[in-house]
């Protein structure tokens, strides 16, 4: 991943080499971590070799082919989460340890 992201040339300084203090520059005024632009990238490279795969023998449309990717990369992604404090309040036991979940 790291090759790749340093090949983009946004991301080059005046001689044409990876610079490192561009990237964060850039992903910071776009408002993005290093982190979140990975794996961004990541997904986008699993889309276009999927893509690649899947256009030789078979013909997906583009909606079907994110669907794919997005079912081989599932995970949680929340941009916030909401608590309900009353129901939070009612689930606490103060002599249990670990995770508590809301019923």
């Amino acid at each position: 991943m790291a090759a790749v992201i340093q090949r983009q040339p946004y991301f080059q300084g005046a001689d044409g080499k990876f610079d490192k203090k561009r990237y964060f520059q850039i992903l910071q005024q776009n408002q993005l971590t290093p982190e979140f632009y990975e794996q961004t990238e990541a997904q986008q490279i699993l889309t276009q070799k999927i893509t690649s795969a899947l256009s030789d023998s078979v013909v997906f449309s583009p909606l079907e082919v994110d669907h794919l990717a997005d079912l081989l990369n599932r995970g949680l992604k929340a941009d916030y989460v909401d608590l309900n404090l009353k129901n939070y309040e009612k689930s606490v036991n103060p002599s249990q340890q670990g995770p508590v979940r809301p019923s």
